[in-house]
């Protein structure tokens, strides 16, 4: 693992944000927060026929918390609904310092940078606000 790579893909995708913009009547939405650093987001998505056709987020947040929530954006769209689970648990698991597989055989390149905060446990709840607020919008 090349970790200047990954740190470079997570500066980018906070400078170049994936997915960041307003919502339509059509999105799903939920709000997450995290009350330790004051992050807080908003993510909107947009299913037809099980499929996630758009996702939006609006933060007020860290990078590390923007930079997640674009690569979820990428990592995720056009995809089934049925696989964010397993992409939260893949997420999870990369912070836990684990190797993931099998997801779509191997992990997708872009989620492959979160692993880089894994030393740092206070940055967790940064890298998984966005992709709780998902889940919670798709219940």
């Amino acid at each position: 693992m090349d970790l200047n790579y990954y740190k470079s893909q997570l500066i980018n995708h906070y400078k170049n944000p994936k997915g960041q913009g307003s919502f339509s009547e059509c999105h799903r939405i939920a709000r997450g927060v995290n009350p330790l650093c004051g992050d807080e987001i908003k993510v909107g998505v947009m299913i037809e026929d099980s499929r996630i056709i758009d996702i939006k987020f609006s933060a007020r947040a860290c990078s590390i918390c923007i930079a997640s929530s674009s690569i979820m954006v990428e990592t995720l769209q056009n995809q089934n609904v049925s696989v964010v689970p397993s992409y939260l648990q893949a997420v999870n698991q990369l912070l836990k310092g684990e190797q993931v597989e099998g997801i779509t055989g191997a992990v997708s390149e872009p989620l492959g940078a979160i692993s880089t905060v894994s030393p740092n446990l206070s940055r967790h709840k940064c890298v998984c606000i966005g992709w709780e607020a998902l889940s919670e919008a798709l219940k």
